[in-house]
């Protein structure tokens, strides 16, 4: 474990910037994470099967664009936001509301672990072995969004602690993002009160992808850096840009590369037969 105090030189400068600024961080392993482009995922402890698997893909993509993934270590969207960062390139950081050495919630003590081993960290300003507390929560929260250059709000209720941690980032000038749902469901209707108030709507990672352009630098080279990769033209490269780990349409393809459909078609067919994409249900994926 190592502890910072505001004066150290790896104290994240971002954390210096903010009302009630952290004394002290203790840092449970890669204290280098804490000052890399960051984005946090964020929502309800009660997710929809669809809002989990949406986290997943998403905090994998962004984490293959070079992103670090930060979240709560909650149950829920929390968890599937780490566990989505884990299975890409870059790391992620769990902020927590009770001490680096208690484990909590205890269904994810293997969750934590992985996230130290796998080069991310866990952090948390409150001692080593303090216990989770109702209001240490909220503060952790200012915590998650100061780190982090954009947020997203996967799915969330009215009085969900994912709008604290959105009215906070908006205070401290970072990208809100809100993810759209059934307007029966109780678990969106926090996203589309942060819609109305200004947060920007996102329903596909390109578009989480264009929000956060405007905020960080977003490289795809660990998607496209292989030897393989490296023999194909130019244009083959730039569509691999547009294509996910997860499907994606064609439409979406084309639409947002800007080339004709049938320019789209005769790459697809190359990157295919050269192993680089699939065809799958709905549209294409990377391999």
């Amino acid at each position: 474990m190592k502890t910072l105090d505001s004066t150290d030189k790896l104290y994240p400068s971002r954390l210096r910037e903010i009302v009630q600024v952290p004394k002290t961080l203790f840092v449970q392993g890669e204290v280098s994470c804490l000052t890399k482009p960051c984005v946090a995922i964020v929502g309800t402890r009660k997710p929809s099967n669809i809002a989990l698997r949406t986290t997943k893909e998403w905090a994998t993509v962004l984490s293959n664009a070079g992103i670090v993934i930060v979240s709560g270590m909650a149950l829920g969207i929390d968890g599937a936001a780490h566990q989505g960062a884990l299975q890409g390139a870059a790391k992620t950081i769990a902020v927590l509301g009770c001490g680096v050495h208690v484990d909590y919630p205890k269904q994810h003590r293997e969750l934590k672990q992985a996230i130290i081993d796998q080069g991310g960290c866990v952090v948390s300003e409150y001692p080593p072995d303090t216990p989770p507390r109702p209001a240490n929560f909220p503060h952790r929260n200012r915590i998650i969004s100061a780190l982090s250059d954009g947020v997203i709000v996967m799915e969330a209720a009215l009085k969900s602690g994912s709008l604290t941690t959105a009215k906070i980032a908006a205070e401290q000038g970072r990208e809100v993002m809100a993810v759209p749902g059934s307007i029966h469901h109780p678990m969106t209707q926090g996203c589309h009160r942060l819609i109305r108030e200004g947060a920007t709507l996102v329903s596909s990672i390109q578009e989480v992808v264009e929000c956060l352009r405007f905020s960080i630098p977003i490289t795809w080279d660990a998607q496209v850096s292989d030897e393989k990769t490296t023999r194909l033209g130019k244009e083959e490269r730039r569509l691999m840009t547009y294509i996910h780990h997860f499907s994606t349409p064609i439409d979406d393809i084309v639409l947002h590369s800007g080339l004709a459909f049938h320019e789209v078609c005769s790459m697809l067919i190359t990157l295919e037969l050269s192993g680089h994409v699939e065809k799958v249900a709905g549209g294409y994926r990377l391999l």
